[in-house]
């Protein structure tokens, strides 16, 4: 994992990805941090809520690929698809 997240999220670059996950610490939240942390996966970690309501978000977990915004279950399959 890359950090924590404070204010304002600031994109991290992982081979040219930027992913960041939006959560609030919730039992689906840990599952898909659990999920990333098992691949191997580095992501940057934001649980400001006023960043999440800016970007139109309304529940959590949500993981942003390259600005592609995906919910719990996409996100799982997303990290399924990952080698």
């Amino acid at each position: 994992m890359l950090g924590i997240c404070k204010g304002i999220c600031e994109e991290k670059y992982i081979g040219g990805v930027t992913l960041i996950l939006y959560s609030t610490g919730c039992p689906k939240c840990k599952i898909l941090k659990t999920k990333l942390d098992e691949k191997n996966i580095a992501y940057e970690v934001c649980s400001d809520v006023n960043v999440m309501m800016a970007k139109g978000m309304r529940s959590v977990p949500i993981l942003e690929v390259d600005e592609i915004i995906m919910t719990y279950l996409d996100a799982i399959n997303w990290i399924k698809e990952q080698n």
